[in-house]
């Protein structure tokens, strides 16, 4: 059981890479992105992310691209995701 529980949360861990770069939050019209490799998590944070009408769009890299200001409310969507996703495996 310990080892199924390490392998869920080493997933968890490499499932999200955050940007390359540091970006300042104090301009509001600042840019950031991040990669979501599991797909379906992937799936259902874009849904969220339109049931929100929050803006975002897919970089040339696959990376998902959200202005700053959002960030709050893509967090909340995020963890809404990670918690159904644990409680469905």
């Amino acid at each position: 059981m310990k080892a199924l529980q390490t392998i869920f949360i080493g997933a968890f861990l490499i499932a999200c890479d955050s940007g390359k770069e540091v970006i300042s939050p104090s301009d509001p019209i600042t840019v950031a992105s991040f990669d979501m490799r599991n797909r379906e998590m992937r799936e259902e944070i874009l849904v969220g992310f339109k049931q929100q009408n929050i803006e975002f769009w897919i970089n040339d890299d696959k990376s998902i691209g959200y202005n700053l200001v959002d960030g709050d409310r893509i967090d909340d969507i995020i963890t809404y995701v990670y918690a159904t996703y644990w409680v469905r495996n």
